[in-house]
């Protein structure tokens, strides 16, 4: 036989082993906040949102949430939904709690279990340390609050200063923006350090005015975006990206990226995507050009934009983080803004996994490429849990190699690939990756 054709015939043995579950292969969904929600009423008034990127399936509205939810987390194969009340006093204060299977597997009625949060607290962002203990920041308490996630209850508190919005943990320890002075609602310029072992403030970090989200980029330090003033009086309204080294909590870094920026995708390459489309090397902390669109969220490799279309719905458009070329688009049912758009990766056992989560691979895996279908661009995702000698190539039907997209080591963790089919032909290709002694092939499929 043909040596071309035999590996050919490789391929498609190795790819259809792999993939003979159909419907039991990993799939990429995307959760989103539809509507800002009523400061004044405190029944729930926005939607949860769910989009499966590998189908192309949307669910406007799979559940009533807020009264306004500010951020989706993901941890125990759970969507944590942090609910800030209304009124601007912080009633009605909330975590809802859903099972993503449930969700994926429209469940009706959706079970949610709602953990009530004391009034006066506004509750912001919730950071796991790990499986059973999280922690919930609050804008107007002077209270970091302990969240218990093996029996959903409030456990405890750690006394800081009121204004606190996003936090990261690093070296186990966790650390705090506080955007604004709550009470004169002049910006602040500090991140605190708790140590997550006694559950106490360290010290303070000074970077530039109004830190909002804090981010790790490849070599592990940690970019604050600092949104800064929205007035010309001073020249930090701008808006900056402060740099500090966990393991001295210094400020090593800081450069002014301008458009008040309030968050950052940091790609695999390591430039950083701000919210308001300014790129930067995370690494030489220089501008690169050109921007990306406006008004970009995203994690890793993929970016999203949520757009206007011409009758006023709301269009999803995935963009290439690297190159910047689009992907996909996917349309939405509402007029209203999509918020907190929140990547999952659902494998078949029912374990949950988001592009946000700093723990460790713990094994191989070769993930379905996304979107699929594609043209001509989608995106293959893989991880490493130790550093290895890695080869990434695609195929085409007939065993003949069309593209190699990584050859050399790398260290653990993981990566998103962007495979752009340019000049290539409609019809099914294969994707191989090697890692050590590591082997697994999938297809996937190109529709011009």
């Amino acid at each position: 036989m043909n040596k071309r054709l035999l590996l050919a015939a490789c391929l498609w043995l190795i790819a259809a082993v792999s993939t003979s579950w159909g419907q039991a292969q990993p799939q990429r969904l995307l959760f989103a906040i539809r509507g800002f929600g009523s400061s004044t009423n405190p029944a729930p008034t926005q939607a949860l949102t769910f989009i499966n990127l590998s189908t192309g399936e949307v669910r406007d509205s799979v559940a009533a949430i807020g009264p306004i939810a500010n951020v989706i987390r993901v941890r125990n194969n759970r969507l944590y939904i942090v609910n800030s009340g209304a009124n601007f006093n912080g009633t009605a204060n909330s975590l809802q709690i859903i099972n993503i299977a449930d969700i994926v597997n429209n469940v009706n009625p959706l079970p949610i279990t709602t953990v009530r949060i004391p009034d006066g607290r506004n509750p912001y962002d919730l950071i796991f340390l790990n499986d059973n203990k999280a922690y919930i920041t609050n804008f107007l308490d002077s209270t970091i609050t302990i969240f218990n996630a093996a029996n959903n209850t409030l456990s405890g508190s750690i006394r800081i200063v009121p204004g606190q919005q996003n936090g990261f943990i690093a070296n186990n320890k966790l650390y705090v923006s506080r955007s604004v002075n709550q009470r004169t609602f002049v910006p602040d310029s500090t991140v605190f350090v708790i140590n997550t072992a006694v559950d106490t403030v360290l010290r303070q970090i000074r970077v530039r005015p109004n830190p909002q989200e804090i981010k790790p980029d490849l070599q592990g330090r940690l970019h604050v975006v600092c949104t800064g003033f929205f007035s010309a009086r001073s020249p930090d309204s701008l808006g900056f990206v402060s740099v500090i080294n966990p393991a001295t909590d210094q400020v090593v870094g800081t450069l002014a990226v301008g458009g008040n920026p309030s968050g950052v995708v940091i790609n695999s390459q390591g430039i950083g995507i701000l919210s308001n489309g300014t790129r930067y090397n995370t690494s030489t902390l220089a501008l690169v050009t050109p921007p990306a669109v406006g008004g970009t969220l995203g994690f890793g490799d993929t970016l999203f934009v949520v757009r206007t279309t011409p009758g006023g719905n709301r269009r999803l458009v995935l963009f290439n983080a690297r190159t910047l070329d689009s992907l996909t688009q996917i349309q939405l049912g509402s007029t209203q803004p999509y918020l907190s758009l929140t990547p999952v990766t659902l494998r078949p056992d029912g374990v949950a996994s988001t592009e946000r989560s700093t723990e460790r691979p713990t094994r191989f895996e070769l993930a379905q490429n996304y979107p699929n279908p594609f043209n001509p661009s989608t995106i293959i995702a893989y991880t490493l849990p130790v550093a290895s000698e890695v080869s990434l190539k695609v195929f085409d039907i007939l065993g003949r190699e069309v593209a190699t997209l990584v050859s050399g080591r790398q260290a653990a963790g993981r990566y998103q690939v962007p495979f752009t089919a340019t000049g290539l032909s409609s019809g099914m290709y294969f994707y191989r990756l090697q890692a050590g002694s590591f082997v697994e092939t999938k297809k996937m499929m190109l529709v011009k």
